[in-house]
């Protein structure tokens, strides 16, 4: 399934049938707010490393599903079928209820969610595509501060979705994210590529500063320096000549 123009992650089917222990969080339905929540710490977003999107297939060991217990399906792997299920028929009137939920309630489903939000936003109408927007943008600031390994794959889910939903409000968060100064170069790149797709000049003066810096990065040992900033300059150079310059 592709979702989305921008939509670069596919979504991944769920196992079709695990049994675990019921006394972990278990999910709303779509349209429940959740309760409860966790308050997020902020914290420097420093070097993300956006590479991986766990899921229910691939669990961080601190952050496993629990044991398993017969007859009773994990709450997550039903949630996740039922956000993909949404997505596969594009049903745009899950999108209210999708909105309602939160990463941090359910972190191994969040990527799918996350996903879906800016594949339904791309087929709605403008009210709902700038909801979609506002609400995406508010999740991306709380997972900048998280410190997870879902969050920090999550940041990248982030921009992708904010480019999807193709809404103009989504440009100022990405902005602001650029200009933060403390994206690794690889997902830098990726923001200028999102803000490139949304297709509105008040986005170039981000990426001239970012085009500043890339010879600035200082990048781990081992990554492919050249090859990455070679990768963030064709892409502030691709963006300088579609954006407009009046915006």
């Amino acid at each position: 399934l592709v979702l989305g123009p921008l939509a670069w992650h596919g979504a991944k089917k769920a196992p079709s049938d695990p049994v675990v222990d019921t006394t972990a969080d278990i999910a709303s339905p779509l349209g429940v707010e959740q309760k409860g929540v966790v308050a997020l710490e902020p914290h420097a977003l420093g070097d993300t490393e956006a590479r991986a999107e766990p899921g229910p297939k691939a669990t961080a060991p601190s952050e496993a599903l629990p044991e398993a217990k017969p007859g009773v399906e994990n709450p997550t792997w039903a949630l996740v079928r039922e956000i993909e299920g949404a997505a596969e028929r594009s049903d745009t009137s899950k999108l209210a209820g999708l909105l309602s939920r939160r990463p941090a309630a359910d972190p191994q489903a969040s990527g799918p969610l996350i996903r879906t939000i800016g594949h339904l936003a791309a087929l709605a109408p403008a009210r709902e595509k700038d909801r979609a927007a506002t609400t995406l943008a508010k999740w991306l600031d709380e997972q900048t501060r998280e410190t997870s390994t879902f969050a920090r794959g999550n940041v990248s889910l982030l921009v992708d979705a904010l480019a999807d939903t193709g809404s103009l409000t989504a440009v100022e968060p990405l902005v602001r994210l650029l200009d933060t100064g403390s994206l690794a170069i690889h997902l830098a790149t990726r923001t200028v590529e999102a803000l490139t797709a949304l297709g509105d000049g008040r986005a170039r003066g981000a990426i001239v500063r970012f085009s500043n810096r890339i010879d600035a990065f200082v990048l781990d040992e081992g990554l492919p320096s050249d090859e990455l900033r070679a990768e963030a300059r064709e892409a502030t150079r691709r963006a300088l000549e579609s954006l407009p310059e009046n915006g």
